[in-house]
This record gives structure tokens, C-alpha cells and sequence, in this order.
């Protein structure tokens, strides 16, 4: 699809109550994978052959999502 990604990593950092993370940013941009803030702060991804595509067919994030509506609607 003509898309880059890196890989971003975030430690964990308990006095902020922040949990490590991976982060991965994909866009048809270079230019801005190549700005300093973000070439210095992420990784390349290797591809990896065979990898199922991902859809929401098999893992969806509505369900853990709370999107405004009240505990009672649910």
C-alpha cells in the first residue's frame, strides 16, 4: 500500500502512573519520519513474511472503548 512504519517504545514511569508502551506510526510521509524528534525516538520494523494481516474481524477495541456513553447504557 505504499505505507512506512517505525516503532515507537515508551518506558514505563510509575511516580507519573505511566505504563510502558509500543507505539507503531505508519503514513505515506518519509519527510516526516525523518524529522529528527521522530527518527531519534523510534526503530525500523522488519517484515515479517506470512503476517495475517490485522482487522477488526478478529480483535476489536470498540468493545474495551468507552465512547462517551454512560456505565447504564451499556
Amino acid at each position: 500500500a505504499g505505507l512506512k512504519s517505525v516503532i515507537v517504545s515508551s518506558p514505563e514511569d510509575a511516580d507519573a502512573g505511566a505504563f510502558a508502551a509500543d507505539w507503531v506510526l505508519v503514513t505515506t510521509d518519509e519527510k516526516f519520519l525523518a524529522i529528527r524528534v521522530v527518527a531519534a525516538s523510534s526503530a525500523h520494523i522488519d517484515p515479517r513474511p506470512g503476517l495475517r494481516l490485522w482487522t477488526d474481524d478478529y480483535s476489536s477495541l470498540v468493545p474495551i472503548l468507552n465512547l462517551g456513553g454512560s456505565s447504564k447504557d451499556k
